[in-house]
């Protein structure tokens, strides 16, 4: 029988990245290109959001408006899932993978496909006019009123009626980059994200893989500042708890840059981390997190310096960073200091860091096919649920 387990330890530099990442985090979005398609695809999304707030009090409104997300959704089959658990919401599932995303359960395989010919075939038409060739990648899962009288789609091997249903009305699956998109948001502020769902992502399990994780992307600050509650799952334990460290990290930093906050002293820090891992059955040895805040808060101030020196040898302008996490200012990035967005961030999550993921008890139907697969070979799965608290 298929075993998945993935038996490798947490990686002694998954904190000291994260503090990297955070303490660049100016700079790394100053240079980082955003692209033509996703672009598309988040004014398509705003757009679907606005819409489904339909009161005019509420379009109204500058402030954000509630939402949830889906990133990584893959088929969109947990997409399904959470607008049916999130009726009064609206529920974006996003992937970059159009093949993924035509080949949803139920109806979406369809209707995936039309709406991308439908979008994309308008916006050569467009691109024609303008002297443009984008492409327009946002897709609305969901049909003109005909498409919706259509009998759902019998995808060989789905035996799950439920998946077969049109899809929700309050569901849109958008074929986007992940880090483009979450920039965006960020940037903009368009959205208060009451869910933030990333269910079985890519672990990249090898030892030199680190920097392609979430928690070990340049982009991981900005995930951390888009707020709500994170929920992260995975069969390999280790990928959630360098998660875990990646924000203690990035909090003890934050605190060493101001002075105070969660110390060692006060909190356990990553020792609770550590006694709750051996509590339930994790190992011993080199692989297990272990550590307090104030052995964080010194890796974060060795790792502060490092970036400092670089940034001082480093051509800066004063040009400004219009995003949500800060508004930083290149000019500023000698000071190596990590963004307040990205710090209050932080510290929201340093609670639910300290406790860890637990083991997790997947409900029927399966939210995702990884997941399906795992509850099928008997492997255990576990969650993590990041949720923003103040101290």
């Amino acid at each position: 029988m298929t075993r998945y387990t993935i038996d490798v330890d947490v990686h002694p530099d998954a904190a000291s990245v994260a503090v990297k990442h955070a303490l660049q985090l100016p700079r790394f979005l100053h240079h980082y290109p955003i692209s033509s398609h996703t672009q598309a695809a988040y004014r398509h999304a705003v757009d679907f959001v606005l819409a489904f707030h339909r009161s005019p009090q509420e379009q109204q409104q500058r402030s954000p408006l509630p939402v949830v997300l889906d990133s990584g959704c893959g088929t969109g089959r947990s997409s399904v899932l959470l607008a049916r658990s999130y009726p009064h919401l609206p529920v974006i599932g996003i992937d970059r993978s159009a093949v993924r995303l035509s080949k949803g359960g139920g109806d979406a395989g369809k209707r995936v496909e039309e709406h991308m010919h439908q979008h994309n075939s308008s916006t050569r038409q467009a691109g024609a006019e303008q002297g443009r060739n984008d492409r327009v990648d946002a897709r609305r899962a969901h049909g003109s009123s005909g498409e919706k009288n259509r009998p759902p789609l019998q995808k060989k091997g789905n035996r799950d009626n439920r998946l077969r249903e049109p899809l929700p009305e309050n569901l849109l699956l958008l074929r986007a980059d992940l880090v483009d998109l979450w920039i965006l948001a960020s940037r903009e502020n368009a959205w208060e994200i009451k869910e933030h769902y990333i269910l079985y992502p890519n672990p990249y399990p090898k030892r030199s893989q680190l920097r392609s994780r979430w928690h070990g992307h340049s982009v991981f600050p900005v995930l951390l500042s888009l707020g709500g509650v994170i929920t992260l799952r995975s069969n390999w334990r280790t990928y959630l708890d360098e998660v875990c460290q990646a924000v203690l990290a990035i909090n003890g930093a934050a605190q060493t840059t101001e002075g105070e906050g969660d110390s060692a002293a006060d909190e356990g820090g990553l020792g609770d981390l550590e006694s709750k891992r051996t509590s339930s059955g994790g190992k011993d040895g080199a692989g297990e997190v272990s550590g307090t805040d104030a052995a964080v808060a010194s890796a974060a101030v060795s790792t502060k310096l490092s970036a400092t020196e670089s940034d001082d040898s480093a051509e800066t302008t004063g040009g400004d960073v219009s995003f949500g996490i800060g508004r930083a200012l290149i000019g500023d990035e000698s000071r190596a200091e990590v963004p307040a967005t990205v710090a209050a961030a932080a510290v929201s999550y340093a609670a639910s860091a300290r406790a860890g993921p637990l083991t997790f008890v997947p409900a029927v139907p399966a939210a995702t096919n990884f997941e399906a697969k795992y509850v099928a070979v008997g492997e255990t799965v576990y969650e993590l649920r990041l949720e923003p608290k103040l101290s």
